[in-house]
């Protein structure tokens, strides 16, 4: 079994795409603590670009150096694990712009790993040692989830509007 191999099953990493190399564990530190860093390769072909949809065909979309990504991992050991994958990233002779490799090991803008970040939720809400108003708050976010969602997605908001209001009732 290859050293790729053997750590995408230790971490549990199901991307075909992401490779390591020997010497990939370092010992470091974050924030003056003590950590684990291990380092790794995301690249494939890509089919298509991502910004305007054109087919790979001729190299109309080819490599262009990478970004370093530090993807928090669950725990192994005693102390905290970071991934430091170097993401392919691309360039289309077609609409003259870059995108980056994507994995389903982390979304996209997003630096916590799919894994640990559904076993926090998880384990938050399942929690019956959690006091009343902190379960209170949980509903409260479930209820508005698409609007909080919404609010990230889309850069609107009626501060102005709640601005101006909040002035017309002070006079």
């Amino acid at each position: 079994m290859s050293i790729t191999n053997s750590i995408k099953n230790l971490l549990d990493i199901q991307d075909e795409n992401i490779t390591f190399e020997k010497n990939c564990v370092e010992k470091g530190e974050f924030k003056g603590k003590p950590c684990k860093y291990i380092t790794a390769t995301l690249s494939y072909v890509p089919t298509h670009c991502k910004q305007c949809g054109i087919k790979n065909e001729n190299n109309t979309v080819y490599k262009n150096g990478t970004q370093t990504s530090r993807i928090t991992l669950p725990i192994s050991g005693m102390h905290p694990t970071y991934l430091l994958l170097r993401k392919q990233r691309f360039f289309c002779k077609a609409c003259e712009r870059s995108f980056t490799a994507q994995t389903p090991l982390v979304k996209k803008h997003c630096f916590i790993s799919e894994e640990i970040a559904l076993k926090r939720y998880v384990h938050t809400l399942n929690s019956s040692l959690l006091s009343s108003y902190i379960r209170t708050g949980i509903r409260t976010l479930k209820t508005f989830l698409s609007y909080i969602k919404n609010n990230f997605h889309y850069h609107h908001n009626n501060g102005r509007v709640e601005g101006i209001h909040n002035k017309n009732k002070g006079s």
